[in-house]
C-alpha cells in the first residue's frame, strides 16, 4: 500500500510530467478543516498535576463524530473510563499524575515540584507532537529527495541516453538537481516556523511564503525576468506545449545555454507533451510504486489500462520513503488549548498570563509536521506566613524562590538540618538579615562571601532581594 500524502493529484484528462513530479515534492496543498481538538485543563495539586482532558472530533461539516475506536482505547489505558460530556460524543478524562505527563496528545511532558520551609518552586514543561531529532529528519528528507531525483534520472535514462545533449543533463541532474529540489524542500520544511502562516495566513504572509520558495529558484538561475511573461502566458492558458516550451526554455538556460541557441535533441523532445507522456507513464509502469498501486484492492483493471486515479502524492511519497511535504497551508488539523491553573502570575512562560481567571494558557492552532507545539511555565507560591514570621515580610519570591528551593534541595542532610535549625531562631526584622549575612555553615571560613559555598550562594539570594519588597 503506498504511503498517504496531504497532496493529491488525481490523473484524468491529463497526466503529471516529471517536472511536476519534482515541484510537488516541496509545495503542499490541501483542505483546512480541523480534524481533532484537545482540551486539556491543569491543576496542581497533592505534589503533581490533576490533568483533565476533554476531545473532539469533528466533521468536514463541522459537526461532532465519534473518536476512532484505537485512539479511545488508548485514552482509556492512561485514564481509566472516560467521562461523558453534555456536548456528546465529546469525551472527557481525568487523572492525577506527579511528574510525568501521560502521552495522550503525543509527545512528552514532565512536572517538576521543589518545595522548602519558604515556599514552593514549580516548573512545568511539555511538547505536544513534532520531533525533536531534528538532525534525523533532515537525513530523511535528503535521502527522499535523493530518491525521487533518482526515479526522474531513471526515466531519463530509458528514454533519451541515446539523444545529444543527454551527457549535459544528466550532469546537472546527477550534480546540481538534487541539491537545489533539497533545499527547496527545507525552505518549504521550515516555512510554519519562520512565517507562522498556520493556520489563516494573512496577505503579507503569503507574499512571504511565495518569495521564500520562488527566491531559491531565482538564485539558482532557474527563473529570471525575462521568463515571467512567457511563463504567465502558458499556464493562464493551459497551453500544454506552451508551458513546455516556457519550462524547457528555463531549463535549458539553467544548463547554460542562450535564448538563441537551438535546443540540443534532449531538450526538444522534452518539448513534445504526448511524448513526454508516453514514455513518463510507459516508464512508471515498470516501476515497483506502479505495480503496489494496481493492486490496491480499489483499482480497477480499466483504471489500471488508462492510468487514471493515480495518486501521485501517494506515488511520491512511496518512492521517497517519506513524507517531504510538512508545510500544508489548508490541511486538516489537530488543534490544542491548554490552561493551567496557579495561585500567583509565573516568572516566565511561553503561554497568556490572565490576572482575573488566574489562569496561563495556550493555543497551538496546528500540531502536525516536525516542529513541536511547545507549553513552559515557571512559577513559584512564597509561604508568606512562614516568611514574615523569619524575616518579617516576605522576602524571596518568583526567580529568588525558584533559586533557593534549588538551593534548598541542593544540600546535603547535615546541611539543610543545620540550615533549618538556624531559621527557626530567626525573629523577624533587619536583625533576621544581619543574621543571615553573618551565617555559616560548620566549616565554612569566615571570609567565604566571594566563594560557591553553600553558605555564600544562600546570602546572595537573600542579599539579591529588594529591601522594600512588600510581599504583594
Amino acid at each position: 500500500m503506498m504511503r498517504s500524502s496531504t497532496l493529491r493529484v488525481r490523473l484524468a484528462s491529463r497526466v503529471v510530467f516529471p517536472s511536476t513530479v519534482l515541484a510537488l515534492s516541496a509545495i503542499g496543498i490541501a483542505s483546512g478543516c480541523v480534524h481533532r481538538a484537545y482540551e486539556i485543563e491543569l491543576r496542581p495539586r497533592d505534589g503533581g498535576l490533576e490533568r483533565r482532558l476533554v476531545v473532539s472530533s469533528p466533521n468536514d461539516a463541522g459537526k461532532l463524530r465519534p473518536l476512532p475506536v484505537d485512539e479511545l482505547q488508548k485514552l482509556v489505558e492512561i485514564y481509566g473510563e472516560p467521562h461523558r460530556t453534555e456536548t456528546e460524543p465529546r469525551i472527557a478524562f481525568a487523572a492525577h499524575f506527579a511528574e510525568v505527563m501521560p502521552e495522550d496528545v503525543g509527545g512528552s511532558g514532565r512536572y517538576a515540584l521543589f518545595e522548602t520551609p519558604f515556599g514552593s518552586s514549580h516548573v512545568y514543561i511539555e511538547r505536544f507532537r513534532g520531533r525533536i531529532d531534528l538532525a534525523a529528519r533532515v537525513d530523511e528528507l535528503r535521502e527522499g529527495v535523493r530518491r525521487i531525483v533518482d526515479f526522474v534520472r531513471g526515466w531519463l535514462e530509458a528514454e533519451f541516453s541515446q539523444l545529444d545533449g543527454y551527457a549535459t543533463l544528466a550532469r546537472f541532474v546527477d550534480e546540481d538537481l538534487g541539491r537545489d529540489v533539497t533545499d527547496l524542500v527545507l525552505h518549504g520544511w521550515i516555512l510554519p516556523v519562520v512565517t507562522g502562516i498556520v493556520p489563516s495566513p494573512s496577505t503579507n504572509q503569503q507574499v512571504e511564503v511565495i518569495a521564500r520558495l520562488a527566491q531559491p529558484l531565482i538564485e539558482r538561475g532557474y527563473v529570471v525576468r525575462d521568463d515571467l511573461p512567457r511563463l504567465y502566458r502558458s499556464f493562464a492558458t493551459g497551453d500544454r506545449d506552451a508551458i513546455h516550451y516556457a519550462l524547457v526554455r528555463c531549463l535549458a538556460r539553467r544548463l547554460g545555454l542562450s535564448p538563441d541557441e537551438p535546443l540540443p535533441a534532449v531538450l526538444a523532445a522534452l518539448r513534445d507533451p504526448d511524448r513526454v507522456e508516453s514514455s513518463w507513464l510507459a516508464y512508471v509502469k515498470t516501476r515497483p510504486q506502479f505495480d503496489a498501486w494496481r493492486r490496491q484492492p480499489d483499482v480497477s483493471t480499466d483504471q489500471v489500462e488508462r492510468l487514471e486515479e493515480i495518486d501521485w502524492g501517494e506515488v511520491i511519497a512511496d518512492v521517497s520513503g517519506t513524507d517531504l511535504v510538512e508545510f500544508e497551508l489548508f490541511g486538516p488539523r489537530t488543534v490544542l488549548s491548554l490552561r493551567l491553573e496557579s495561585d500567583v502570575e509565573p516568572y516566565a512562560t511561553n503561554g497568556v498570563w490572565d490576572a482575573e481567571t488566574r489562569r496561563v494558557t495556550w493555543h497551538h492552532k496546528r500540531l502536525e509536521g516536525t516542529f513541536p507545539a511547545f507549553c513552559v511555565a515557571l512559577w513559584s507560591v512564597p509561604d508568606r506566613a512562614a516568611q514574615t514570621a523569619r524575616f518579617g515580610r516576605v522576602l524571596v519570591e518568583r526567580e529568588e524562590l525558584a533559586e533557593y528551593a534549588l538551593w534548598y534541595h541542593g544540600l546535603a542532610v547535615a546541611e539543610r538540618d543545620e540550615w533549618d535549625r538556624f531559621v527557626a531562631t530567626l525573629g523577624g526584622g533587619e536583625a533576621a538579615l544581619e543574621r543571615v549575612a553573618a551565617f555559616r555553615f560548620r566549616g565554612e571560613a569566615a571570609d567565604a562571601d566571594a566563594g560557591a559555598s553553600a553558605g555564600a550562594i544562600v546570602r546572595r539570594i537573600i542579599a539579591s532581594t529588594p529591601s522594600d519588597a512588600d510581599g504583594e
